[in-house]
């Protein structure tokens, strides 16, 4: 907006008030108050600061001419009538402002809401019987809802396996074109063999005196809760023997 200049000697002897006031109404008028999008927002705070601006030069001007004249009324009228209108603009765009930020926040919230639930929903019904608390699981982030719905669901698995603990690993231990097949209940069986023969030392037919590199694979067919269960077991029963050089968990495609 231009500068707004009043003079006064006794009567109005120069003002450019009309064409101020004209462009600020032009101003005014051209506000968008939709404010369906970011750059909105942006340009309603130009806007509240523009008008805010104008009231403080229509109060500074009015005061300006009261000290060069008397009996300018009307022309303080009009000032008065235009400050109010400006103010009343400003007022206006403020309220729907803070109404529609207000607005996207719940609207925002209430997405994240529906995701959470669609993720909840998409469990089967024996797993969703583990969040009774529903309602407070809702307002989480993406992440911690996640990591919440693992952590019951393996607890979960983990007393179920216990209940029922019956399940077989087949393990194979290959070299060359050598192999055998173990089958048993878990690697109980490998810490057996040791109790047997706790120095670890093997004779005859089973092993020659040549070390070579050999493989233990273990094909699992389980939840990760679970294939984390049985690797740690098996990890936790050798890391300390000094033949075995690593024990890795990889997932099958």
């Amino acid at each position: 907006m231009t500068e707004l200049t009043i003079t006064l000697t006794g009567e109005v002897r120069e003002s450019n008030f009309e064409e101020w006031k004209n462009g600020l109404a032009e101003r005014i008028q051209a506000v968008d108050t939709t404010l369906s999008e970011d750059d909105d927002f942006t340009s309603a705070a130009d806007s509240i600061r523009q008008f805010r601006d104008a009231e403080l030069t229509l109060k500074n001007a009015k005061q300006a001419a009261l000290q060069q004249a008397a009996d300018i009324n009307r022309l303080f009228d009009a000032v008065d009538a235009v400050t109010e209108e400006t103010r009343q603009a400003r007022l206006t765009l403020e309220r729907k402002v803070r109404v529609r930020r207000q607005e996207i926040k719940q609207e925002a919230m209430q997405a994240h809401f529906d995701t959470n639930a669609a993720t909840l929903d998409a469990l089967s019904p024996a797993e969703q019987a583990l969040f009774q608390d529903r309602a407070s699981l809702l307002s989480l982030s993406f992440d911690e809802l996640e990591n919440t719905i693992a952590e019951r669901i393996g607890v979960w698995q983990a007393a179920q396996s216990a209940a029922n603990p019956s399940h077989t690993l087949n393990c194979e231990i290959t070299h060359s074109t050598e192999s055998t097949t173990v089958t048993d209940g878990g690697v109980e069986s490998e810490q057996a063999m040791d109790a047997q023969n706790p120095s670890g030392d093997h004779t005859g037919a089973e092993v020659n005196d040549v070390s070579r590199g050999w493989r233990v694979t273990i094909d699992l067919s389980a939840p990760r809760a679970k294939a984390d269960q049985i690797f740690t077991r098996v990890r936790d029963r050798w890391k300390a023997d000094r033949a075995v050089d690593g024990i890795d968990l990889i997932a099958r495609d």
